[in-house]
Formats: structure tokens, sequence, C-alpha cells
């Protein structure tokens, strides 16, 4: 159960349940977590497993973000889920406010190469 008063409500969890990159989707988590992601309005999902970044366009109101490129780096590819994807080292940095969410993806050189807000 979500808190109502809550403004954003953010998951992290290992595998992603949307994922164009070395190991691809998360069977499990796309059919156990998915559906409960899209009942309980959550915004963004945070996962890693994958070494690279990838965001999704909003699945159902909903988007993904793997972030796992701080060690090894894999090539990533592209679905028709992707919103952008890259094989580079990274952090992603994420502010909350009461009216949106803003993410930026940074690679290893502090270049801001993603970035997207999130409102309601």
């Amino acid at each position: 159960m979500t808190d109502e008063s809550a403004p954003w409500t953010v998951v992290i969890q290992h595998h992603p349940p949307f994922s164009a990159g070395y190991h691809g989707s998360h069977g499990p988590s796309d059919r156990s977590l998915v559906p409960l992601y899209e009942r309980y309005r959550v915004d963004l999902v945070l996962a890693g497993h994958d070494h690279d970044y990838q965001r999704t366009k909003p699945q159902h109101g909903v988007v993904y973000v793997v972030s796992g490129a701080a060690a090894k780096r894999r090539p990533t590819a592209r679905a028709d889920f992707t919103a952008t994807a890259a094989s580079t080292y990274e952090f992603v940095e994420l502010a909350a406010y009461a009216d949106r969410l803003q993410l930026r993806a940074v690679d290893q050189h502090g270049r801001v190469f993603d970035q997207t807000t999130l409102t309601r």
C-alpha cells in the first residue's frame, strides 16, 4: 500500500523488468511486480543487473531505469520500450520535489548524457 501523502513512489530492485541489455528483461519481475507497480501508481523503478544504462518510455505510467554501469560495462541495445540506452560508466542522480522528480545520468567524465523530469 502506498502513502497517499507521499508525492512520489520509487522502487529499487536488482533485476530490471524491462531491459534490452545483455541479460534482458527479468520475466518473474515482469509477470509478478509490474502489475503491482501499475496498480499502486509507482512513478519510477530503479534497477541494476545489466551493466549499462537504460531508461524506458513510460510503461503504463511507470518509468524504468537500469543503472548498472559502475562496474564492468557491457553493450546494450534498444527495444520498443527504450527511450535511451548507453554503454558507458555512469551513475544516476535523483532529485525529488513536491511537483517533480528529476533524474540525470552522469558519465565517468561528469557529463550529463540523459535527463528527464517526471511530473504528475
